[in-house]
């Protein structure tokens, strides 16, 4: 503003000046140098004071003169054609400046996929977005019904298990456990849930039903033995199945125990028969068979999907979400993050996918363009629209003025030489 101010008065001075010039010259006029500066400092003065009205006709109504089309004048402009104005400069930014043409030649030129690297390369927004994804997860656990995830999950496996070739992906998983010396928790969890199992009346009752077997088994068609079965009652054979469950849960508490180097032979074997198993497609699909008709079609799997949800809701709920560190979730984001950026080829098709979704959305948007130009325009008073033109225009129209009175002078000095011998 005040570079604008001292460049009006600069303008206003050298006209005030090319008057006075005027005058004096006028005096000599008769002699050659008199008559050459008042040729140019007429010149100047008619310039400089067309330039001063044509300006300032474009703001306001300078000496109070209002437009008169019939006599060719106009001022007060820019306020007199606001509208037209207004729909000019919406039609020059929508259609011109910025027409959907020149924004998508400007985004092909843009490799929008690695400007979104780049921003998330940045540690801080690694933070934030880690920060933002374990509060969303807090949050969504809280308030996640696991009866109908349950339920969900149950019926998807039910409707897809024909399609479904769960045995690799239960490899993967397990060689992953194992490999990543995960495989002690794994191996412990494997025994918990046998030896919970064996200590079930189930399994006593299967070892009962094994004993008769093999007593009748025994027995059967000799008389000697036969004999014997009468020492053999019911009460032995109670005493036997609690005997026979007891030491089987008794070895497998025994391997409980870190040390037990039966540990790292089961270990050893696992990861033998996952090889097996991958090199096996017809055991594979027998597993995938089984799996689907003994486990999936079988196994109410809401009901064991519903209670871990639920377990785990409870911790999250308990502990105000702190079970999810920050941290972790912040190592998980940075290990995807550079496995995306090593794959070309992904980020080829990502950068693909976002040019796609850009320009369309610039072509469907493009005419909101306009609006909001027009919207933001309308917000201004008409006072306070020509008082921001003149603060952004002002500048360069008051070097217009003293140009015009600058070229008026040289030009009357030249015409003067022209015409003087003349």
């Amino acid at each position: 503003m005040t570079k604008r101010k001292n460049r009006s008065y600069f303008a206003t001075g050298l006209l005030i000046f090319v008057f006075l010039g005027f005058l004096v010259s006028f005096i000599f006029r008769i002699t050659f140098f008199g008559g050459l500066m008042l040729s140019g400092f007429t010149a100047a003065l008619v310039a400089g004071l067309a330039d001063w009205f044509a300006v300032s006709a474009l703001f306001r109504k300078p000496l109070g003169i209002k437009s008169n089309p019939s006599l060719f004048i106009r001022t007060d402009i820019i306020s007199s054609n606001r509208e037209r104005l207004t729909d000019t400069l919406v039609s020059m930014i929508e259609n011109d400046l910025f027409s959907k043409e020149n924004l998508d030649r400007k985004v092909e030129k843009i490799r929008l996929e690695e400007k979104i690297v780049q921003f998330l390369n940045h540690d801080e927004v690694k933070y934030e977005i880690s920060e933002i994804i374990q509060n969303m997860m807090i949050d969504y656990i809280k308030h996640m019904n696991s009866t109908e995830i349950g339920a969900f999950l149950e019926q998807t496996l039910k409707e897809q298990r024909r399609n479904l070739e769960i045995t690799p992906l239960i490899i993967e998983v397990i060689e992953y456990t194992i490999k990543k010396r995960q495989g002690e928790k794994f191996i412990q969890f494997i025994l918990e849930e046998v030896i919970g199992i064996c200590k079930s009346n189930e399994i006593s009752e299967l070892i009962r039903m094994s004993l008769l077997e093999a007593k009748t088994s025994y027995m059967k068609e000799q008389t000697f033995r036969q004999w014997i079965d009468r020492f053999i009652t019911d009460s032995t054979i109670d005493k036997l199945t609690f005997n026979v469950q007891k030491r089987l849960i008794d070895f497998l508490e025994n391997i409980m125990d870190g040390e037990n180097p039966i540990r790292e032979k089961i270990r050893k074997k696992c990861l033998n028969y996952i090889d097996q198993i991958k090199g096996d497609r017809v055991l594979r699909e027998k597993i995938d068979s089984w799996i689907n008709n003994q486990l999936i079609n079988k196994i109410r799997i809401d009901t064991y999907v519903t209670e871990f949800l639920q377990q785990y809701k409870d911790i999250v709920t308990s502990d105000n979400g702190h079970v999810i560190k920050a941290e972790k979730v912040e190592s998980i984001f940075e290990a995807l993050l550079q496995q995306y950026k090593s794959h070309s080829s992904i980020r080829d098709e990502m950068e693909r996918l976002l040019q796609i979704m850009v320009r369309h959305w610039i072509h469907v948007k493009h005419h909101l363009l306009g609006t909001l130009v027009k919207e933001g325009l309308n917000t201004y008073t008409t006072d306070d629209l020509v008082h921001l033109i003149e603060s952004k225009a002002g500048h360069d129209l008051q070097l217009i003025r003293v140009s015009g009175t600058l070229v008026g002078f040289f030009t009357g000095v030249i015409l003067y030489l022209l015409t003087y011998w003349v």
